[in-house]
């Protein structure tokens, strides 16, 4: 069974890959689907968000007979691919990587298969899954049956990086229910057709028994028709067609035993059939109570993805936060400082004008202090002079001019003092 769906998966894929409305490069083979365009046309239409105008700008449309060109477009999808699969949804894709270079160069249906169940594994994880699934469950039963063992084969060998939590044990267990429903459903169904089978043969066996016992009984009328229409005078044809009618008649009486024995058997049959049909009908309910599990599975494992990325957002969210009151405790403590700064700066500013001020007092006492070192000088000079003139008077002189320079300024004192000596 695993041989003939490897066998037909490529082109299967290829089948459901051209269910999509509006793809550009649409084809139906792997060699129109090996230049890349319609898998990432297919990507843009399942994502637009992730798979956006960038994703599409970088996408040659038309690489014509270049397997170069076309590889590389394949490199690109399958990047892309890997990225959403293993960031978005932490699947682990090492099994399923496939070879792009076999894929553009040699259009391999192995490799351009695992590309188309990556695509796949998408479908079955973005937000409209279920109108993805409902037109999976639209096609033949024959490709519906190798896609759904792809989605199977893909879910069951792809392991998520993050550690495995309730809701993915459920999920498993559900999976593993739905497994075990899929494959007692495809028993009974060949029990069913085995059954339906026999039934026919007996049938069949049925039918022909009945025709033989109805020409049989009319053989049976027609000799008894001819030994009635005879004379008595004939009496050994008379004996012959007496033991003719008595061999007759017990063939009859075996054929009308072998009758009852196939109405027995029939009705057995009959009785089976009727089980069969409980059954059927038993596990046309459970098949739909598979399906709905498969619904249900569906529908959780979106849930799923859904709060992997509300608490991915919530783990960012938390980190911004963080960094918010990180940058509050800073910037509060640079206010702090800034209003230290401020006051210092104001200190700073009032010691500079009461400076200011000194220095204006200091350079007015500084030229005091140079007028009286002048006028002291002079008055050297002066009473140098004096004391060479008049030695006697010199003493009082003297006396005079120190008290007068306590008492008065130092332009009077010399005023005084230049009147005193002249006299």
């Amino acid at each position: 069974m695993a041989s003939s769906v490897d066998d037909h998966l490529c082109e299967s894929l290829v089948k459901w890959i051209n269910t999509f409305d509006n793809l550009q490069g649409k084809s139906d083979s792997v060699l129109g689907l090996s230049d890349g365009v319609a898998i990432a046309s297919c990507l843009t239409q399942l994502d637009p968000i992730y798979f956006n105008e960038d994703f599409s700008s970088r996408i040659v449309k038309d690489p014509g007979g270049n397997w170069r060109i076309r590889v590389s477009n394949l490199k690109k999808v399958l990047k892309a691919v890997v990225d959403y699969l293993s960031d978005v949804h932490g699947l682990e894709l090492d099994a399923f990587i496939p070879d792009v270079n076999d894929i553009g160069e040699k259009q391999d249906e192995e490799q351009m298969g695992r590309l188309l169940q990556l695509v796949l594994g998408i479908t079955i994880h973005c937000d409209g899954k279920e109108g993805y699934i409902q037109t999976i469950r639209s096609m033949e039963e024959s490709v519906q049956h190798v896609v759904m063992t792809a989605i199977q084969h893909l879910l069951t060998n792809c392991t998520p990086s993050t550690p495995v939590t309730s809701s993915s044990r459920e999920l498993e267990e559900m999976q593993e229910e739905l497994r075990r429903s899929q494959q007692t459903v495809e028993q009974l169904r060949m029990e069913k057709e085995k059954a339906s089978q026999h039934c026919h043969d007996l049938q069949q066996e049925l039918l022909m028994e009945g025709e033989r016992h109805q020409e049989q009984s009319e053989e049976v009328k027609r000799l008894q028709k001819e030994l009635n229409s005879r004379p008595s005078s004939a009496g050994t044809s008379r004996e012959q067609h007496q033991r003719q009618l008595e061999k007759l008649r017990t063939v009859n009486v075996e054929l009308e035993a072998s009758r009852d024995d196939y109405r027995v058997k029939v009705d057995e049959l009959n009785a089976e059939l009727m089980e069969l049909r409980r059954k059927n009908l038993d596990l046309a309910a459970e098949a739909q109570k598979a399906v709905e599990l498969q619904d249900e599975l569906y529908m959780a494992k979106g849930f799923e993805d859904k709060a992997k990325k509300f608490d991915t957002l919530m783990e960012s969210y938390k980190k911004k936060k963080e960094e918010a009151q990180e940058l509050r405790r800073q910037i509060n403590s640079l206010q702090d400082m800034t209003t230290t700064y401020t006051q210092q700066a104001l200190d700073l500013e009032e010691q500079l004008r009461l400076m200011k001020a000194r220095l204006a007092q200091v350079d007015v006492y500084r030229k005091k202090v140079q007028e009286l070192e002048k006028a002291l000088t002079e008055e050297k000079v002066f009473s140098q002079q004096v004391r060479g003139r008049c030695p006697v008077q010199m003493p009082f002189c003297l006396w005079s001019l120190s008290q007068l320079m306590r008492l008065a300024r130092p332009q009077r004192v010399c005023q005084w003092s230049r009147n005193n000596l002249r006299r």
